[in-house]
């Protein structure tokens, strides 16, 4: 469908940055073949959308010790480790507060984080839904996958952070690929977060029959129901998938931070982040951290809309949260 015009790309600059990385991408992969594997840990935020994931994105970069990608860099997604020395050369990062503000995962200012979906596109190869096949992930030169990644480690000479929906569906081929990868999970309430996705979906497309966000396993089988039971089926797969990969992973693997602690103690959260990248919570990086942030878990539809979605998460959920779900 086609987008509304406040989220409508801009074709001409589309078009020159892509001319732009085209011409950078032979001499990315000629500068990048001395580097092998990521020295640090990587960690990926990941979960459903609409789950605070970039608010967590954002807390991350605040803490001053991981490499993350900004708004800047992100336009070099076809070369990265170039983009990432130019930035480090003008001084972009120069240190400014978040704004802990965001419109659909786009944040302001060249210094914010970024969820860099073009460079994971240009990766991952999917056919209708965003899980990868294992054919697909068998042709992916992952030898330069990991000198990109390790390529920007040394940038930043920091643990890399990525906020990717994407890269939620894609663990095992992660975990082969990048020994030292982590994962946070990030989980909400799925009545709010269902809600929160119909009204992307109204933001981006004009009403709510657009499919907005990643696409689980399943899409084939929701595009068939109404919105309301889309949009919860939705959250429930994506929990599902992320569920049965982490079923493989130990426990010092990943962490799960749920919307409500995050948004009622940040800090507690932030000090789970760094224990699973092996950081330190000093007290320096949490005088950064905010105390709290506004719960905007609320109803915003009309009553019949919220009726129609209360019965659609019943029938997915059964009564179960979030968590049910990714650890059952």
């Amino acid at each position: 469908m086609e987008r509304t015009d406040k989220y409508r790309k801009d074709q001409e600059q589309e078009n020159i940055l892509e001319k732009i990385n085209r011409i950078l991408e032979p001499l990315e992969i000629k500068e990048i073949q001395r580097f092998d594997s990521p020295l640090k840990k990587t960690l990926f935020i990941i979960g459903p959308p609409r789950g605070a994931t970039t608010l967590l994105h954002q807390l991350v970069a605040e803490t001053g010790v991981f490499g993350y990608i900004s708004n800047y860099l992100a336009r070099f997604w076809a070369a990265p480790y170039i983009g990432a020395l130019q930035e480090k050369a003008l001084n972009i990062r120069t240190k400014k507060d978040m704004s802990y503000q965001s419109d659909y995962g786009r944040t302001s200012g060249w210094y914010e984080p970024h969820q860099f979906n073009y460079f994971w596109k240009k990766w991952y190869r999917y056919d209708e839904d965003h899980q990868m096949k294992s054919e697909i992930i068998d042709c992916i030169d992952q030898v330069v996958f990991r000198q990109e990644i390790a390529a920007l480690e040394s940038v930043f000479e920091a643990p890399m952070v990525f906020k990717s929906l994407y890269c939620g569906l894609q663990i095992p081929f992660l975990r082969r690929t990048l020994k030292k990868s982590k994962f946070v999970i990030c989980t909400r309430d799925p009545l709010y977060q269902a809600q929160s996705i119909l009204l992307g979906r109204k933001a981006f497309f004009g009403d709510y029959s657009g499919w907005f966000s990643l696409k689980p396993p399943e899409y084939y089988e929701l595009v068939k129901k109404s919105p309301y039971e889309q949009v919860a089926g939705q959250v429930y797969y994506i929990l599902k998938a992320i569920g049965n990969a982490i079923a493989d992973l130990s426990a010092t693997e990943y962490v799960i931070i749920d919307h409500s602690d995050l948004i009622g103690n940040p800090h507690a959260q932030i000090r789970s982040v760094l224990q699973l990248a092996g950081l330190s919570a000093t007290e320096e990086i949490m005088n950064r951290i905010p105390e709290s942030f506004e719960n905007r878990n609320r109803q915003t539809i009309t009553d019949t809309e919220w009726e129609k979605l209360k019965s659609a998460v019943e029938s997915w959920f059964s009564g179960r949260d979030s968590i049910d779900i990714l650890l059952e």
